[in-house]
């Protein structure tokens, strides 16, 4: 039976702090690109309600259509 060393070498170290910076680093870097996403949706969204209205050339409240999206 080979017994399990409990030396840590420092290259060892080193390595798994290098990757839990990167981790850390492109977590971060997802985070705010979903941030951009969600704006970049809300901006489509938005986009396709004005072409909307401007082919069927009708308004809308949007006031009213808020409320209606937040129920």
């Amino acid at each position: 039976m080979q017994k399990k060393s409990k030396i840590i070498s420092i290259a060892d170290f080193n390595a798994e702090k290098r990757k839990d910076k990167e981790l850390i680093y492109y977590n971060e870097q997802l985070s705010k690109l979903n941030l951009r996403l969600s704006i970049i949706m809300a901006e489509i969204k938005l986009t396709k309600e004005i072409i909307n209205m401007i082919e069927n050339e009708k308004l809308i409240d949007f006031a009213k259509r808020l409320d209606q999206d937040t129920e």
